[in-house]
């Protein structure tokens, strides 16, 4: 019994294992690179996902850089200097 279960499965562009399970799932979150070495990649992963039927609830975003990252704790952190 759990309440959630994650599923980690390789590059949704690379093999066919993200596409064939994430229509199954409540929903699913996926990685990208801040700084992709292809621009298009992040369009075509979704429009992947999009096709399977897939319920997208999020995207996680790798490497950036903590000066390029204007969330509320990067704000936080420089006005409270």
């Amino acid at each position: 019994m759990a309440d959630f279960v994650l599923i980690d499965t390789p590059p949704v562009l690379a093999v066919s294992d993200a596409a064939v399970l994430a229509p199954r799932t409540d929903g699913c979150w996926w990685c990208a690179a801040w700084a992709s070495p292809s621009a298009t990649m992040p369009g075509k992963t979704r429009d992947l996902l999009q096709q399977v039927n897939s319920n997208v609830i999020g995207v996680v975003l790798n490497f950036m850089e903590e000066a390029r990252s204007y969330g509320y704790y990067y704000y936080y952190n420089n006005t409270a200097k």
